[in-house]
């Protein structure tokens, strides 16, 4: 890739994200930026704790992934069995 077109696509990046709500409801643009924001907290904390471990112990603990996933998979069973219960999270696809 040329350093000409190098230097135009983060420009086109930028006219691309202002456009893109235009082309969509504005639940959907909600929808993406409140899962947006989540996802970085979560990157966030496995990062500063992953960081913070080797800065502090020099030690690579490479936990953190598996640690994350498990929260992740239990978080999930728990809001499944809730959506059975209430019926919160939208339809049920079990009946």
């Amino acid at each position: 890739m040329s350093t000409q077109a190098k230097a135009w696509l983060p420009k086109l990046a930028v006219v691309a994200s202002f456009f893109c709500p235009f082309f969509s409801s504005a639940q959907d643009v909600h929808h993406s930026d409140i899962s947006g924001v989540a996802m970085g907290m979560l990157l966030f904390l496995v990062s500063s704790g992953f960081s913070l471990i080797f800065g502090f112990m020099s030690v690579l603990n490479m936990a953190h992934g598996a640690l994350f996933a498990w929260g992740a998979y239990i978080g999930f069973s728990a809001f499944t069995l809730i959506n059975k219960w209430t019926g919160w999270g939208g339809s049920d696809r079990s009946s």
